[in-house]
């Protein structure tokens, strides 16, 4: 466990709070202490609603609140988890337990306690003796800390189901169910069953899809030998507790974050991050769970620190499964804007009361019909339409073999305005070619160096198999000469340290060679370090070339520590490594220039090297000065103490060292969505803490990113913002359109009631069946547009250009029926029929679904982010179909057996069409206009 200082002001007594990093995701958890209160009037209130306020428990947390209070000796904790001051997670009530004088509780499958002094800590284990535990320790330990096991929590069908049903919209739609069915809209009521249904198929799919898909990446369970009691037991990896020592053997899958105690193993970690390459693990090495070895030397051991979803593997998992602090969320945008059509839906339901009461003086009746405009206002089927365009774009990325496992991430990847790339084996190619090697100033074959230094060529590496970092691949390929040597220790590779090396024994002596970055093994060979050093090393790295420096030295015993091993070496050489850059990455960064997309290169090689394949790759201008800097302090600090007005003033290029990426992160806030694309080897945190992170890497399956895709292409990245761009302006589109359709029938079905009658059920299924439905899921299957431009879609559906369109257009339908309401002949008002087409609620569903057309194709229009309207074969038949047939029941209504439509006479029959025409003819022109000015605006720079 991490225990950091608690911040702030002393928390009280009924709540604690303290701060927590895992794989560098570092936040708050506040809890605050609360036990049941059986308040009389609550339990009331439950009743009389007739479970309504139930619901409403349900739903929000702070309601549920009034049936707790505050105590120092809780029941129950209410749990907020924050970051930066933003919730990560919906804030959570759940049961606790005693523990003595401690409290104990599980939270997002993590096992908590609080301390008798008001600490919160993870309940894990921070003390190891490497000593084999005895059976009763084991025993205890797993009462303590659980099953080694990673397992989402299975609901039944059953059991989703009912929490479906019992979703704030679901039972707005069975709301809507009883008022239409009360009113004998018998099949217009089942017309709202049957989306309801089809919604809920659909949650319920995409719930057990994705939940199917992380639970087959996390869960697994396997024979182990465990050594307890000095014997060796076979028994289930679920059964492995904090402290016990397994066997390591080849062929097998790792199932706890753990560290070797003896022997030495090969792994491989892909799972974690989405990297294929072997890696070899020695004693004191960690290891995590869900890697699988390769090969294992005899009795080879591990010491078990972590399990379940304490592993590293398993706070990746949670962070899918629970962390929702998104910059940008769709699924909040629309609350929003459901929010304020709620509003108009109740002040329309009001009016429409009193006009229904005063013409039938039936207050009954005048409710239900009240209340129907209020479910008009709320479109039934716009959630399944809203998530059938999630699933299209989804399939249009697997197309493209992009993998999403977090779909509602692909709205946001089209507002990234800022990509952060990895260099090497993302940029540039995995594979590197040596140049030649430098022992002092002129550069020469490998082959040709002194013998000492081939012979650390040959052995300065962790390669398996000839497999593993394609650096020392390329290393050891370059020369040719073979030695008999014989390995003692290996000291792997640590970032800190910069450096590598091993203990061999060579001819009869004990040889120490350690290879490293030229900056820290200048140090090291302090002694013998070449006079032109210095000036070398920068000329190559300058130029973008990769640096190996190596030294050695001669020693007498191999279990001396380590930095006695490494202190006082003798230069041998510098080998120099050329890493080209991929075909595509050029091409692709002055593409995201050329858009006004930010790309910036994190990578951790020498800032020198970086700084020119950065230029190689137009990521710097090569024509304009490059300053560097670092963050010390949490303050950037640049050379020479040139200070960030005269950056701005000289249009200096900066690099920078340091946390860099953390730098970025923080301006999120600040309208940047960030993506970053890398190869998932050591850059998972970026990839994991971006809005968007695509991870190139050859698995089918990891936990490393978001978006995943086995095409080592950077390009693929481009197709991400093209379906993102795609997705969410569709989105908004349906959102628009199907706000607009519910505002046009509930102004025609308010107009009816002023003249006292009403649309008749065949209307309400022909606009909504017929029309509305086919529309509003073929709107989706608009493609993405083949080119990304410098316009960027809104990210807020509260934004001016897309209220004033939505407002603007309300207007037109609005006037334009009120128009077509004066003018119908008032002599035909008394010959109306309720039950029955009349000339008024038929000129007024025809006018409401022209308009609908209309709006359709208005939001249709492709440029600049999908593809022109008439690619969309699915969307212009849908389209074609409805106005012909719209057209034929308007001129002759008889042509079906249902009675849709009243028969017109010739005058209202010239008088609609004149009035028709206009209206769609000034909808289009006036969403064309919105549209003009929309591209005219540069958005998120």
């Amino acid at each position: 466990m991490i225990e950091l200082p608690i911040l702030g002001d002393k928390v009280e007594d009924t709540q604690t709070q303290e701060y927590f990093e895992e794989f560098n995701e570092r936040y708050e958890l506040r809890v605050y202490y609360y036990e049941e209160d059986n308040n009389f009037m609550i339990k009331i209130l439950r009743i009389v609603s007739l479970g309504l306020f139930s619901l409403f428990e349900k739903w929000f947390v702070q309601v549920s609140l009034l049936s707790f209070q505050k105590s120092t000796n809780p029941s129950h904790l209410l749990i907020q988890k924050m970051k930066d001051g933003k919730r990560m997670s919906k804030d959570k009530i759940i049961k606790c337990k005693r523990d003595g004088d401690r409290i104990k509780f599980k939270y997002e499958y993590i096992n908590f306690l609080i301390t008798p002094q008001n600490q919160l800590k993870k309940l894990e284990l921070i003390n190891y003796d490497y000593n084999e535990l005895s059976k009763y320790e084991a025993q205890q330990r797993q009462i303590l800390y659980g099953e080694n096991i990673m397992q989402i929590e299975e609901c039944t069908r059953s059991q989703i189901l009912f929490n479906e049903i019992l979703s704030p919209f679901n039972i707005f739609q069975v709301f809507s169910f009883i008022v239409w069915s009360l009113d004998d809209y018998y099949l217009y009521a089942i017309l709202i069953a049957i989306l309801t249904i089809i919604q809920i198929t659909i949650s319920l799919y995409d719930l057990e899809q994705q939940n199917h898909k992380i639970r087959e990446m996390i869960y697994y369970e396997n024979s182990v030998i465990v050594h307890r009691d000095h014997h060796q037991l076979k028994i289930s990896s679920k059964d492995l507790v904090p402290g016990d020592i397994v066997q390591v053997t080849a062929k097998s899958m790792i199932t706890f974050d753990g560290q070797l105690v003896q022997g030495e193993a090969v792994f491989n970690e892909a799972i974690l991050t989405g990297e294929s390459t072997p890696i070899l693990k020695t004693i004191n090495l960690e290891i995590f769970s869900g890697c699988s070895c390769l090969s294992a030397s005899q009795d080879c051991r591990a010491l078990v620190k972590s399990i379940g979803f304490n592993t590293i593997k398993g706070s990746l998992a949670r962070y899918i499964l629970f962390n929702n602090s998104y910059t940008y969320s769709f699924q909040k945008e629309s609350l929003k804007y459901l929010f304020v059509l709620s509003f108009l839906g109740i002040l329309l339901s009001i009016v429409n009361y009193f006009i229904r009461l005063k013409s039938t003086q039936n207050n009954f009746g005048s409710i239900i019909e009240a209340l129907e405009i209020f479910t008009i206002m709320i479109p039934p089927s716009l959630p399944t339409a809203l998530g059938a365009g999630l699933q299209v774009a989804n399939q249009r990325l697997k197309a493209n073999n992009i993998f999403c496992i977090k779909p509602d991430k692909i709205n946001v990847s089209g507002m990234v305005n800022f990509i952060g790339f990895d260099k090497t084996g993302t940029l540039t190619e995995s594979t590197l070619k040596v140049l030649g090697c430098v022992e002092k100033k002129l550069l020469i074959n490998p082959n040709h160096c002194k013998e000492i230094m081939q012979l650390a060529l040959k052995s300065c590496h962790t390669l398996v198999g000839g497999c593993g970092d394609n650096l020392e691949i390329a290393m050891l390929e370059c020369c040719q000469q073979q030695f008999d040597f014989e390995y003692q220790k290996v000291y792997q590779f640590e970032a800190n340290l910069q450096r590598m090396t091993v203990i061999i024994k060579y001819k009869g002596k004990l040889l120490a060679l350690t290879k490293g970055s030229p900056e820290i093994m200048e140090r090291l060979c302090f002694q013998t370090i070449p006079d032109q050093f210095a000036s070398t090393v920068n000329l190559y790295q300058q130029e973008g070339y990769r640096l190996i420096s190596f030294g050695y030295k001669e020693i007498n015993d191999v279990n001396e520590e380590r930095k006695y091993i490494e202190n006082g070496l003798q230069y041998l050489g510098t080998l120099v490594f050329v890493n080209h850059l991929r075909e595509d990455s050029k091409q692709l960064i002055e593409l995201l220039n050329s858009i006004n997309i930010k790309c910036i290169m994190v990578t951790g090689d020498n800032i020198l090297t970086s700084i020119n394949i950065a230029k190689q790759c137009q990521i710097l201008d090569p024509n304009q000065p490059v300053i560097t800097g670092q963050i010390i302090n949490d303050k950037l600090v640049f050379d020479n103490n040139i200070n960030v007005e005269e950056i701005e003033q000289m249009n200096y290029q900066v690099a920078l060292t340091g946390d860099s990426w953390e730098c970025v992160d923080k301006n999120i806030n600040k309208g940047i969505f960030t993506a970053f694309v890398g190869d998932g080897c050591n850059d998972i945190c970026a990839l994991q803490q971006s809005d968007i992170g695509l991870a190139l890497s050859n698995q089918e399956a990891s936990l490393a990113a978001p978006f995943l895709t086995p095409i080592i292409r950077v390009s693929q990245i481009s197709e991400i913002l093209k379906v993102g761009r795609c997705a969410l302006i569709t989105s908004q589109s349906c959102f628009k359109f199907m706000t607009l359709y519910s505002s046009i029938q509930t102004i025609a079905l308010t107009i009816c009631y002023i003249r006292n009658t009403n649309l008749t059920v065949e209307q309400f299924l022909y606009q909504d069946l017929w029309i509305i439905i086919p529309i509003a899921f073929t709107m989706s299957l608009t493609k993405p547009s083949e080119t990304l431009t410098t316009q960027q879609p809104f990210v807020s559906l509260l934004n001016r250009q897309i209220i004033l369109s939505v407002v603007g257009l309300f207007f037109i339908c609005c006037c334009s029926q009120v128009i077509s309401f004066l003018t119908y002949d008032q002599s035909l008002i008394t010959e109306l029929n309720m039950e029955m087409a009349n000339s008024i609620n038929t000129q007024q569903i025809i006018l409401a679904n022209t308009q609908v057309i209309a709006v359709a194709i208005a939001y249709s229009q492709g440029k600049p982010f999908r593809q022109p309207i008439y690619r969309n074969y699915s969307l212009l038949l849908v389209l074609f179909i409805g106005m012909v047939v719209h057209v034929l029941l308007t001129i002759k209504p008889n042509i079906i057996n249902i009675s849709v439509l009243y028969q017109l006479t010739k005058d209202e029959l010239m008088m609609t069409g004149l009035m028709n025409v206009a209206v769609f003819i000034v909808i289009i022109l006036f969403e064309n206009l919105c549209i003009k000015q929309y591209k005219n605006q540069i958005i998120g720079h």
